[in-house]
């Protein structure tokens, strides 16, 4: 399992955005502020994948589904707006949009999340035209 941090803006599994790795399950990443990070695959590896820390965006697009087996932390850390791509001293921002899926597996020990801190310049935005549901992993 490897640590990864964004080096720039770009797809989930584009290695380029990684700094030359590419995302395997049980991989912990951090969104470096101002990269906008997009998952618009089915990344759900088998067991998913470890702790996201979002200084930047994490965005889910349309068709996009992300298993996650840790928690997603977004978070500003004394910024200065809301999200905008390129911007490092922007917030962090998580963003389901429409036709998407966030599995969060683990036991019922786990404290796997999606977490956001209690800070000025933290946004998350879930679209939906259906009924949400949860099912039990």
């Amino acid at each position: 399992m490897a640590s990864l941090t964004s080096s720039q803006s770009g797809n989930w599994t584009s290695s380029s955005t990684w700094g030359g790795s590419t995302p395997a399950d049980g991989d912990t990443f951090t969104i470096a502020a101002g990269h906008l990070v997009t998952v618009n695959s089915d990344e759900r590896e088998t067991n998913g994948y470890g702790d996201i820390i979002c200084d930047g965006k994490l965005l889910i697009a349309s068709g996009g589904r992300m298993k996650l087996n840790g928690r997603l932390t977004v978070r500003a850390n004394s910024k200065t707006s809301y999200f905008t791509e390129g911007v490092s001293t922007s917030g962090g921002m998580f963003e389901m949009e429409d036709d998407t899926i966030l599995e969060i597996a683990g036991d019922n020990a786990a404290q796997h999340s999606v977490w956001v801190e209690n800070q000025q310049w933290v946004s998350i935005k879930c679209h939906a035209s259906v009924k949400a549901f949860v099912t039990p992993c």
